[in-house]
Order: C-alpha cells, then structure tokens, then sequence
C-alpha cells in the first residue's frame, strides 16, 4: 500500500474521532448562550433579464444576483457551539416612567 495514502487513511480516522468527541462534548454541555450577532447569509439567485433569438430558438439572458437573507447566530461560551435563527420573535416596548 502507498504510504501516503495509508497516511491519508490514519487522518480521516482521526478527523472521524475528533468529530464525535466533539459532538459527544456539545450534547453534553449545559450551554450558556452569548450575544444574539446578527449574521445576514450569502446566497445566490439567478434572473432573467430577458430573452434573445428569433422565431422558436429563444433563451433566457440571466445573471446571478447575490443576495442575503436575515440570520442571527450564538455561540455557547463553554463549547463554542453556534446556533443560528432565522425568525424574529415580536418584542412589545413600554415607555419606562421611572416608578
């Protein structure tokens, strides 16, 4: 067997534990949540601007937009574990009169 593919073979199997001693250390954790980021995600739409050509051969003219689309993220300040929401919860504000 080559060497550097048994090499690459002991790595994934490292990487493998790792992964499930990391996930075994979030499920347990008892999270403390920080700071709600807001953390808009990147994505990529495509449009059509129109069509070219003559009698049955049209196509589309299309470009790709980036886009984005609202996020809010936290991470656990004992794993390092990040959750993300894409809803917002409606938040009712009362004037504080100072009683």
């Amino acid at each position: 067997m080559n060497p550097l593919r048994k090499e690459i073979e002991e790595l994934e199997n490292t990487l493998y534990r790792k992964k499930e001693e990391l996930k075994r250390l979030e499920e347990n954790c008892h999270h403390v949540w920080g700071d709600s980021v807001y953390n808009p995600e990147t994505y990529y739409d495509q449009v059509t601007d129109g069509y070219e050509g003559h009698g049955s051969d049209f196509y589309p003219i299309t470009r790709r937009v980036e886009k984005k689309k609202s996020r809010w993220s936290q991470t656990c300040t004992k794993c390092g574990k990040t959750r993300y929401a894409y809803n917002q919860k409606a938040v009712k504000f009362e004037p504080d009169f100072g009683n």
